[in-house]
C-alpha cells in the first residue's frame, strides 16, 4: 500500500523546506545590490527580533499604540485586542450568559494553546490546562503600563519555539524616560479602577518609574450565577541605567494580586486568591555592527481556591514558575545581510492538587480535607538563527531556523522562510512557509482533577503521559498596498496540524439528574485550518475615517471531515471614526463586530451548536488641557444568549473616566 501523501509531507517537511530555501536563493542571486532604504513609517520587532519597517517584513503584523488606546477609550489589554482582525477573544462559559469565566485568545483558529503571549520578550507563568491557557492573562496585565502591542499572525516557532503555532502577541511596556506623572479614575457597569504612575527625573545615569492600578470587578448576577468579582491590584517598578550612550541595563519587578469570588446558588461561593510576581533584568548594547541583548527573568503565579464549609468544603492549590535566560546577537554585516542568532534556556516548574500521574509528592490539608499535591518540572534549551537578506531593490528574503531540546520529548527543528517582493513603493507581495510545534503542557500530561462546574455535572480529567508534541506545517501568501488615502491587505493562510492534542470523553456515568464525565487527552491524526483574511482603511479627510476587516476560515478534522469547534466560519469588523482635528481633539469611534456560525460543542452532550451574532461598541474621548476624559458603551444593543446556552458574551457595558498628566 502506498504511503499517505500527507504523512510524507509532515515527515519530509524539513527537507522540503531546505529545498525551498535553496531554490529561492538560486533564482534570486541575480542581484545582491543593496535595496534602497524606504522611509521608516512603522517599526516592529516581534517578526524578526530586530527593528524593521512593518512594510518590509514578510509576516503579517498589527501594531497598536497608546494613540489607539486613547481613541478607543480602552482600559484593559482585552479592550485593545478586540479591534485586531482574526484574533478570537470570545468569552467561554460553563452555564451560558451568567457564568463567563475565561476567554479564547486564538489567532488564525489555532486556539488558546497556539498563541504565545510575551511581555517585553518574557513568557509569563500561568495556567496550563488547555481550557485555561491564556484565558486570564489579558486581565492580569495593567494597560496603563503598556507602550504598544504587536500582534504577529502566523507560526513563529522558528524564533520563539513551542506554543507560537498560531502567532505571537507581544506587549511592550513603558520605559521610564524623564520626569512625569499621571493619575486616572474609571467607573462603569463592569468595574471601577484608580490608577497612576510616576517617573523620576534622571538621577545621573539612572531613570526610575513606578505605577499602580487598583481595580474592583463588579458583581453581575443572573439566574443564580455570578461572574468572578472582587478586587485586583497591580504594582510595578521599572528602572533603566545608561552605562554609555550605546549600553544600558533595564531592571524591574511587578506584582499582581486578585481576590475574586463567584457565587452559584446551588453550591455556594467559591473564593479565588491569586498572586503573581515577576522579576527581570536585561542588557542592551550596540558596538559597531553588532547589537546585543541579554535577559534574565523569573516569574511565578500562585493560586488558591476554596468552597463551602464542613463536610462540603473543597479547595485547590497550584503554583507555576518560569525561570529563563536568553541571549541574542544581531550582526549587520552590510547593506544586504543582517544576521540574528541567539540561545535560550528555560526551566518550568508547577505544583498542584490537580496534578497526579504516577506520583504524589506530598499532602495538603485544609478545612478538614486532605489532598495529594504533585510537583513537576522540565528543562528546555534552544539555539536559533535568521538572515534578513536584501536582494536588489525589490526583494527581502528571511530564512530562519530554531533547534529546541525538551527534557522529555527530545529535539525539534522549526524552520521557516519568508519573502517580500516590492512591486513599487506602495505595493508588496509577501509569502511565508515553515513548520511549528507545541509541546504538551504539564497538566495535559499529569492532570488529575475532579470538578463540579454546574450542579448537574461532575467532570473528571486525567492527563496522558504518552502524549506527543503537536506539529504544524504553515503557509501564507498575501498582498499589501497603499493608494493615496487608502491602504489594505489580503492574505491566504493554510495550517496543517499533526498529532493535535484534544480532550476526549472516555467515560460517562449517568445518575439521577446528574452526569459524571471522565475525560483524558489524546493525540489525533490531522486537522487543516485554512482561510482568507483582509482589512481595508480609508481616510476621507482629516476628520473622518473608515476601517473594514473580514476573515473566512474553514477548520476540519482530516479524518472525519467534521468542522473544528471553537471557531467561527466568518468574522468581520467595521469601524467608523471621527476627530475634530483640534490641538485638544474630540474623537468618536463606532465599531461593529460580527461572528457567523461560531461552533461550540457542549461538554455535557457532545453536540455542537452554531452561533451567529453581532455587537456594536461606541467610544468618545476629549482632551482638555492636561486631562483626557472618555466615555463608552460596549455591546450597545445588549446582545446576550440564554442561560442554558453553551455560549456567552458580555451584555451592555458602560464606562466613563478621566486621566490627568502632570
Amino acid at each position: 500500500m502506498g504511503k499517505n501523501p500527507r504523512s510524507w509531507e509532515m515527515e519530509n517537511g524539513p527537507r522540503a523546506f531546505f529545498a525551498f530555501v535553496a531554490m529561492t536563493s538560486f533564482f534570486l542571486t541575480g542581484s545582491t545590490a543593496a535595496a534602497a532604504d524606504e522611509p521608516i513609517q512603522e517599526i516592529v520587532i516581534t517578526a524578526t527580533k530586530t527593528k524593521n519597517d512593518r512594510k518590509l517584513i514578510p509576516q503579517s503584523v498589527d501594531v497598536l499604540t497608546q494613540k489607539d488606546f486613547a481613541k478607543w477609550g480602552a482600559q484593559t489589554v482585552e479592550d485593545v485586542l478586540k479591534r485586531v482582525p482574526n484574533l478570537d477573544l470570545t468569552p467561554t462559559s460553563m452555564q451560558g450568559q451568567s457564568s463567563q469565566v475565561t476567554h479564547q485568545v486564538s489567532l488564525r483558529g489555532m486556539g488558546n494553546k497556539g498563541t504565545l503571549i510575551l511581555v517585553d520578550g518574557r513568557r509569563l507563568a500561568g495556567e496550563d490546562a488547555p481550557e485555561t491557557i491564556n484565558g486570564y492573562e489579558l486581565r492580569r496585565i495593567n494597560l496603563h503600563d503598556v507602550d504598544r502591542i504587536e500582534v504577529l499572525r502566523g507560526a513563529a516557532s522558528a524564533l520563539y519555539g513551542s506554543d507560537a503555532v498560531g502567532g505571537v502577541i507581544q506587549i511592550f511596556m513603558k520605559k521610564p524616560e524623564g520626569a512625569s506623572s499621571y493619575a486616572g479614575v474609571t467607573t462603569g457597569s463592569s468595574e471601577t479602577s484608580l490608577y497612576g504612575g510616576l517617573n523620576t527625573d534622571k538621577l545621573g545615569k539612572l531613570s526610575l518609574g513606578m505605577s499602580y492600578d487598583l481595580t474592583k470587578v463588579r458583581k453581575d448576577e443572573s439566574e443564580g450565577w455570578t461572574n468572578m468579582f472582587g478586587p485586583r491590584r497591580h504594582f510595578s517598578f521599572e528602572g533603566t541605567y545608561e552605562m554609555t550612550d550605546e549600553d544600558s541595563v533595564r531592571f524591574g519587578a511587578s506584582f499582581m494580586r486578585e481576590s475574586l469570588r463567584q457565587s452559584v446558588q446551588s453550591r455556594g461561593t467559591t473564593w479565588y486568591d491569586n498572586n503573581r510576581q515577576d522579576y527581570h533584568l536585561a542588557y542592551e548594547g550596540t558596538h559597531g555592527k553588532n547589537e546585543y541583548d541579554l535577559k534574565v527573568y523569573h516569574n511565578r503565579l500562585g493560586k488558591h481556591s476554596y468552597l463551602g464549609a464542613g463536610t462540603g468544603y473543597n479547595f485547590d492549590r497550584a503554583e507555576y514558575a518560569t525561570s529563563a535566560v536568553e541571549g541574542r546577537v544581531t550582526y549587520r554585516a552590510d547593506e544586504s545581510h543582517t544576521f540574528t542568532y541567539g540561545t535560550e534556556y528555560r526551566h518550568l516548574e508547577a505544583g498542584s492538587t490537580r496534578y497526579g500521574g504516577s506520583r504524589t509528592d506530598r499532602f495538603q490539608s485544609e478545612g478538614g480535607l486532605t489532598k495529594g499535591y504533585s510537583e513537576r518540572g522540565t528543562d528546555q534549551y534552544a539555539f536559533y538563527g535568521a538572515d534578513e537578506w536584501k536582494i536588489g531593490k525589490k526583494l527581502l528574503f528571511v530564512p530562519s531556523i530554531r533547534w529546541d531540546h525538551h527534557e522529555d520529548f527530545g529535539s525539534e527543528w522549526s524552520p521557516r522562510a519568508g519573502l517580500t517582493y516590492l512591486m513599487d513603493d506602495h505595493n508588496r507581495f509577501k509569502v511565508n512557509y515553515g513548520f511549528a510545534y507545541r509541546a504538551p503542557s504539564l497538566f495535559e500530561r499529569y492532570g488529575d482533577m475532579e470538578e463540579t462546574p454546574v450542579p448537574y455535572m461532575t467532570v473528571i480529567v486525567y492527563g496522558n503521559e504518552d502524549l506527543r508534541p503537536e506539529k504544524t506545517r504553515t503557509f501564507d501568501a498575501g498582498y499589501e498596498g497603499e493608494w493615496g488615502k487608502a491602504k489594505g491587505r489580503v492574505t491566504y493562510f493554510y495550517n496543517q496540524a499533526r498529532d493535535l492534542i484534544v480532550s476526549k470523553v472516555i467515560g460517562r456515568i449517568p445518575g439521577r439528574g446528574h452526569m459524571t464525565l471522565i475525560n483524558s487527552y489524546a493525540n489525533v491524526d490531522r486537522a487543516t485550518i485554512q482561510g482568507i483574511e483582509g482589512d481595508f482603511h480609508y481616510d476621507f479627510d482629516d476628520h473622518y475615517g473608515i476601517r473594514a476587516a473580514y476573515t473566512y476560515m474553514d477548520g476540519r478534522d482530516d479524518e472525519t471531515h467534521e468542522p473544528l469547534s471553537g471557531m467561527a466560519r466568518a468574522t468581520g469588523l467595521m469601524e467608523v471614526s471621527y476627530t475634530d482635528g483640534k490641538k485638544a481633539p474630540f474623537t468618536v469611534s463606532l465599531a461593529a463586530r460580527w461572528n457567523d456560525r461560531y461552533r461550540i460543542e457542549s461538554a455535557r452532550t457532545g453536540l455542537a451548536s452554531l452561533y451567529s451574532y453581532s455587537t456594536m461598541d461606541l467610544s468618545l474621548t476629549k482632551q482638555l488641557g492636561r486631562m483626557m476624559v472618555f466615555a463608552g458603551i460596549d455591546n450597545l444593543f445588549d446582545k446576550t444568549f440564554d442561560t442554558d446556552s453553551s455560549f456567552a458574551i458580555p451584555g451592555r457595558v458602560w464606562k466613563v473616566g478621566a486621566e490627568w498628566k502632570f
